[in-house]
């Protein structure tokens, strides 16, 4: 039997319906709304579980809210991530650009969050984290260019640039 957090999902469905959200690095992003609403850990456990025996049926999928999804905030939420970075056209050629078009993306990002006075838990090295992730998803223009155990030397680098 599985067993269901306080919405009456179980882990698998919340991955499935997008409420749950991983790094590139596998861990948990912070920002999805499972984790925001306390219904899981960084772990990915359930903080609190309902009884199996408790549940005689569980709500409709369109009756559970979704739209704290990390795929699906409010446009004037959170912008794309193009927003902060810039439109992309085609791939970029190498480490530098890449390192330049990022600071200013870290930048504008801190900005914008500035704007929502939502500073004080940026995590600039998960943020650009979530941009690799997208892109590689998406349309590979920079993800390419760094391979996994370099990433924490990247973002270093963008990061001191960026500040």
């Amino acid at each position: 039997m599985s067993t269901f957090a306080k919405n009456g999902q179980t882990v698998e469905a919340m991955i499935e319906n997008r409420m749950i959200w991983f790094k590139k690095n596998g861990s948990i992003d912070k920002r999805c709304s499972a984790y925001k609403s306390g219904i899981i850990d960084e772990n990915c456990e359930i903080v609190q579980v309902v009884e199996e025996s408790g549940i005689d049926e569980l709500p409709p999928l369109e009756d559970i809210s979704t739209s704290e999804s990390c795929y699906s905030l409010d446009e004037e939420e959170m912008p794309e991530d193009q927003f902060f970075y810039g439109k992309l056209t085609e791939s970029v050629k190498n480490i530098d650009t890449l390192v330049e078009i990022m600071s200013n993306g870290i930048k504008s990002y801190k900005k914008h969050m500035e704007t929502k006075n939502d500073t004080a838990t940026i995590d600039f090295a998960d943020i650009l984290d979530s941009w690799f992730d997208h892109d590689n998803l998406r349309n590979n223009y920079f993800d390419h260019l760094l391979k996994d155990k370099d990433f924490d030397k990247f973002a270093e680098v963008v990061i001191s640039k960026a500040f």
